[in-house]
């Protein structure tokens, strides 16, 4: 007769134990892709603060030169080249009433100030000059030209350092 083996309990525990071998398996693989993935992306994190790190440290660099004191003389020479190109492109009034005041203007006399005034077109001037006799000259220097009108001399004081300071008040033509 044949042999038939009538235990069920043997061959179980064995196909059990087969698929729990699988299972451990599969859970361990599962845990090393995990923490490599974490691992991955703890590297990438400290990869990308790095680089933030490095752009702040840039970013304070440029700004402690942008507000360095030599930076705010440069922006200001900057500012008054481009106001004074602006004023010689243009045919600018003020320009050419200095342009015409330095060819009236008698030795010994200095313009100590100058307001534009341009809804009259006059201006008012304040020149402190050595005596009163070249107060006179400087005021028919002025009569004199072509480019001022209705010049005239106002108030004139002495100052401290004995030179007259005198207004004299015209239109310009």
């Amino acid at each position: 007769m044949v042999n038939i083996d009538l235990k069920t309990t043997s061959n179980n525990e064995t196909a059990g134990e087969k698929s729990t071998d699988t299972g451990l398996v599969l859970v361990l693989i599962l845990t090393v892709i995990t923490l490599v993935i974490y691992g991955g992306l703890y590297l990438y994190e400290k990869s990308i603060s790095d680089s933030v790190l490095a752009k702040q440290v840039e970013i304070d660099q440029g700004s402690q030169k942008i507000n360095s004191p030599d930076a705010k003389k440069v922006i200001d020479f900057q500012n008054r080249i481009k106001i004074a190109g602006d004023f010689v492109s243009e045919k600018n009034v003020p320009l050419e009433v200095f342009s015409e005041m330095e060819k009236l203007v008698v030795s010994g006399s200095y313009l100590d100030s100058v307001e534009y005034l341009k809804e009259t077109k006059s201006i008012k001037t304040v020149f402190i000059i050595d005596n009163y006799s070249d107060v006179a000259k400087q005021v028919a220097n002025l009569k004199g030209s072509q480019y001022f009108k209705n010049v005239y001399a106002g108030k004139s004081e002495i100052n401290m350092d004995g030179k007259v300071s005198v207004e004299i008040n015209m239109s310009i033509n």
